[in-house]
Order: C-alpha cells, then sequence, then structure tokens
C-alpha cells in the first residue's frame, strides 16, 4: 500500500482521536471549573463568616473596655466616698466634741447667772455692772460682801422694750464667781422678799 493511501485511511482515525481528546479535555475542564467555582464561594462564604465572627469579637471587646472602664471608675468613685464618708466620721466627731465643749462652756457660763425681776426699767443706765454691783450691797447690806460683788455681764433680755403697763424687762447679770452668786441666791432664798427702793424683786 503506497504512502498516499495510508496517509489517506489514517486521516480519519487521527482527526478521530482528536476529537476524543478535545473532549476529554473539556469533560475534565467543567468539573474543575465547576469545583474551582464551588471552592470560590466556599471560601467568600467562609471569608464573609469570618470578618462577621471577627467584627463581633471586636465589637464585645469593645463593650467589654467600656464596662472594665465603667467599673475601675466606680471603684475609683467608692474609693473616694470611702475616704469622704471616713472624712466626714471624723468631722462629725470633732463637731461633736466641739458641741459638748460649748455646751460645757455655757453651763459654766450659766452658773454664774442670775435673773432679777421686776425691776422697772428707768434703772440702770449706761454703766450696768457698776450699779448692779451696788445694787447687791443695798440690797443684802454691807456685811454680807467684803467689797462690791464683781460682775462681768449685765443686760436686759433680748426683746422688745415694754410699753407703759407692761412689766419691765428681766436683768440677767453674769458673777465673776460663782461662789458670790451662790452667796447671793441663799440669801435671797432666806429673805423671800426683796425691795429696791419700793420695788419688789
Amino acid at each position: 500500500m503506497s504512502r498516499a493511501k495510508q496517509t489517506e485511511k489514517g486521516a480519519p482515525l487521527e482527526d478521530a482521536a482528536k476529537a476524543n481528546v478535545s473532549w476529554t479535555m473539556a469533560d475534565i475542564a467543567a468539573p474543575l471549573i465547576k469545583h474551582k467555582e464551588e471552592l470560590a464561594t466556599e471560601f467568600k462564604s467562609s471569608f464573609e463568616s469570618m470578618t462577621q465572627r471577627l467584627n463581633h469579637i471586636t465589637s464585645a471587646i469593645g463593650d467589654h473596655s467600656v464596662r472594665i472602664i465603667s467599673l475601675e471608675n466606680a471603684t475609683v468613685t467608692h474609693q473616694r466616698l470611702m475616704e469622704l464618708d471616713a472624712k466626714h466620721h471624723t468631722r462629725q466627731k470633732e463637731s461633736d466634741l466641739l458641741k459638748e465643749r460649748v455646751a460645757e462652756l455655757e453651763g459654766r457660763s450659766r452658773r454664774q447667772n442670775i435673773q432679777i425681776v421686776g425691776l422697772p426699767e428707768m434703772f440702770g443706765g449706761p454703766g450696768l455692772t457698776a450699779f448692779f454691783s451696788e445694787l447687791q450691797v443695798e440690797i443684802f447690806g454691807e456685811g454680807m460682801f467684803s467689797s462690791p460683788p464683781e460682775i462681768d455681764r449685765a443686760h436686759r433680755t433680748l426683746t422688745a422694750n415694754p410699753t407703759q403697763g407692761e412689766k419691765p424687762r428681766p436683768v440677767l447679770l453674769c458673777f465673776h464667781r460663782y461662789q458670790v452668786k451662790d452667796l447671793v441666791i441663799r440669801e435671797a432664798h432666806k429673805r423671800k422678799h426683796l425691795v429696791y427702793k419700793g420695788h419688789p424683786i
């Protein structure tokens, strides 16, 4: 058989083989491409899911950070409140102690006070302490005192001046020594009725 005839006979076989090879490659390539697309879709979906999770984690971390900062601030505020409460407690103790001292001083001061009732407003004048010192001597007599009693303060009660017909305001005397004040009180109780220039006091 000549080469020309062989060539003519072999040509259809080669074409068939080539067609068969082309079909096989296309057949193989199609599922690969499909698989590639599926993988790409799956990767994209997984990536989006991971992105969402990361965003959620980031948001959660942000929330935790805010809560931690809030707790830290609350702790600092609580510490400050505790410090202020301790200072307030200390100041309260100091205030109570001062009140006790003031009450004690007022009590001591009142121990030396007496009140004269019924003395008309016209008596006294500007030098009240000297006037009431001499008044004690005049009422109780010179023999009761070795010297005119020393009076630290003398004033009428802090009320409005009485109108005509109203009772005169009481007079408050503070003796320098409470022993003299006690002596005056005892003597006044003994005599019961004291009169100064015709006015019972």
